[in-house]
């Protein structure tokens, strides 16, 4: 049970079970001072950060011997749970707040692009004035992104639960984004398994999901002489796993722990910090994982893993 729950390797003797370095020095100075806890967190730096409660008491004393006793509990998934739970109730007091702005700003913009469009609609010769006039047409429409993203983001998720073909959502999401000239150059292959082709899921919002990591891998290639995309799906650990790989610039491994945050983004202005944070939550909706995989200067692979038919918890249809 404690090499299971440490992740640690027996000992030699197979008896024992060596600790982390974190919860070994902490032990040590504990029980060298005879000292009582109750429930002191501890975390275990890693890949996936391990929490742990520490719980020490003095038994007594038995053949000149101090007798004490360490109990530790897992709170990792409690600790992941409570940090959903408070990403949701922040989004939900976000909602009616962004919905009011989402409203104003379409009775802002709308105006706008009708005259801007009037504008580029004139045959005029000074290209100042057009250069101008397309680049505020543009913004606006970055603008309008937004607004949608944000009202995306906060707005209840009501899943529709069927069964769905994966190369046909891949070749969806291709089609839109294959002719933007942001693709120009890109080759996207994909390795769809047959033995994980069809997934329960709800098929609007996991496109959004695959919408998302596909312009990203897009995004991330440009610059580079042979940019390339791959889009694969398989079972894995009893769970349906779409990647997706790009030969991209990479992530730089202090932000990969903020990618899926809120407003976090590695594109400067040119990001907004809410698709993979959107993204995240429908996988989590699904009762599945998002999870990513960088090397700098030589790409990106996101991994969706999403339960196998009729192994999902809760109801699939809940309102959150």
């Amino acid at each position: 049970a404690a090499a299971k729950l440490l992740r640690r390797p027996w000992g030699r003797d197979k008896k024992t079970v060596p600790l982390q370095p974190v919860i070994g020095a902490r032990l040590r100075l504990i029980l060298e001072n005879c000292v009582a806890l109750q429930n002191e967190e501890i975390s275990i730096p890693g890949d996936t950060d391990k929490h742990f409660l520490l719980t020490t008491s003095i038994l007594g004393r038995q053949d000149d011997e101090l007798l004490q006793l360490v109990i530790l509990h897992d709170i990792t998934d409690y600790n992941q749970l409570k940090a959903m739970a408070q990403r949701h109730e922040t989004l939900a007091r976000l909602g009616e707040a962004i919905s009011i702005i989402n409203h104003e700003v379409k009775n802002v913009v709308q105006p706008i692009k009708y005259q801007l469009n009037v504008m580029l609609e004139e045959q005029t010769e000074d290209r100042t004035v057009r250069r101008a006039t397309v680049i505020i047409n543009e913004r606006m429409n970055a603008l309008e992104k937004l607004t949608a993203n944000l009202r995306d983001l906060s707005r209840p998720i009501e899943l529709s639960i069927r069964k769905i073909d994966l190369g046909d959502l891949v070749e969806s999401v291709w089609l839109d984004l294959k002719d933007t000239p942001m693709a120009s150059g890109v080759r996207l292959s994909r390795e769809i398994g047959s033995n994980a082709r069809e997934c329960d899921a709800d098929a609007n919002w996991l496109r959004i999901v695959m919408f998302n990591l596909v312009k990203n891998a897009i995004e991330a290639t440009a610059g580079r002489a042979s940019p390339e995309i791959s889009v694969a799906s398989s079972i894995v650990n009893d769970a349906i796993q779409l990647r997706v790989m790009d030969n991209g610039v990479g992530i730089d491994t202090a932000h990969r722990k903020k990618l899926f945050s809120l407003f976090f983004s590695t594109k400067g202005e040119a990001g907004t910090g809410l698709g993979l944070s959107l993204c995240r939550r429908i996988v989590e909706l699904h009762g599945g994982t998002i999870e990513v995989d960088s090397t700098l200067g030589i790409g990106s692979t996101f991994a969706v893993h999403l339960p196998l038919a009729g192994r999902r918890m809760g109801n699939p249809n809940k309102l959150l």
